[in-house]
């Protein structure tokens, strides 16, 4: 299929999905999102968090960088960058003091609400950005249990948890799918657990980009949806009672957000829905979907 046809299958798919509103939604993904980004407080003490924040932000001014507080916590956004030089050729970002990370993509951790006394599992790790913001939210002093199954992408994200001063976790190079098959002593042990799953990433569809359809095949929710009620099947069997779990895309289609979500809430009676939302694209958010789950006693 040429992409010219991709991109026109893709805009009567979002016409379908919000008849109400599709023009919004369709006119705010025309264009890239502002690169966006997390101070890195796992680098240096607490008490000394306000001081270096704003010595990284004042050396990102100098360099040409307009920064401007964003709408989460510990959230900043690129208004305007110097012409010679990215955020990701900076020495803030070399060493580690910031985490370029979409808005959208710091949702779920906010949503799951990490506590340094949790045992917390990201059952689809790689490659770390919601790890990271796990260690971060509890100052390294939650137990972390991240999962990875790809070789290449399990030691991208041992490396980059080592670089940016992740500490109490542990990794494991295993299917997720099949958890609780290998480590039956992991079922129910769990306070929180993050089902950030791979999806068909209709999310980052960039209109304007027609290079960026060139991986999406509207057969690919259907296909993802069976991998992604699996995962999600295995978290809620690993969650404690009284644990949450968040399950997370970064995509459109109804048969990798709500309909997973209803299939699960059904297979498993003592799970209940907190919260579920779909996160419409605008300036500076891409499209997104996430849904707050809690296992009753």
């Amino acid at each position: 299929m040429e992409l010219t046809q991709k991109k026109e299958q893709f805009v009567n798919k979002i016409k379908t999905l919000y008849p109400n509103n599709f023009g919004e939604v369709l006119k705010n993904i025309e264009n890239p999102k502002p690169v966006t980004f997390r101070i890195n407080t796992l680098l240096f003490p607490a008490k000394d968090t306000v001081e270096k924040t704003q010595q990284i932000l004042d050396t990102l001014t100098s360099l040409g960088f307009e920064i401007e507080q964003g709408p989460l916590i510990n959230s900043y956004i690129v208004k305007t960058s110097p012409s010679n030089l990215r955020l990701s050729e900076t020495k803030a970002f070399e060493t580690g003091q910031i985490y370029i990370q979409n808005l959208s993509s710091m949702l779920p951790v906010e949503a799951l609400g990490p506590k340094p006394t949790d045992k917390v599992l990201d059952l689809c790790a790689a490659p770390g950005s919601k790890t990271l913001q796990i260690a971060q939210a509890t100052q390294n002093l939650a137990q972390i249990t991240a999962v990875e199954n790809n070789r290449n992408r399990f030691f991208a994200l041992q490396k980059n948890l080592e670089s940016h001063g992740a500490k109490n976790f542990t990794l494991l190079m295993e299917n997720a799918q099949y958890l609780t098959n290998r480590h039956p002593d992991f079922i129910e042990s769990f306070d929180k657990v993050l089902v950030d799953a791979p999806c068909s990433n209709e999310g980052q569809v960039v209109l304007n980009d027609i290079k960026s359809l060139a991986r999406w095949n509207p057969k690919t929710p259907k296909h993802l949806a069976k991998l992604q009620k699996k995962l999600i099947a295995e978290g809620a069997k690993l969650l404690k009672k009284d644990g949450t779990l968040v399950y997370s895309t970064c995509t459109f289609s109804k048969e990798e957000n709500e309909d997973v979500v209803s299939w699960v809430l059904t297979k498993f009676p003592n799970l209940k829905l907190i919260e579920q939302s779909r996160v419409l694209p605008n300036n500076n958010f891409t499209g997104f979907f996430l849904a707050k789950l809690v296992k009753s006693a």
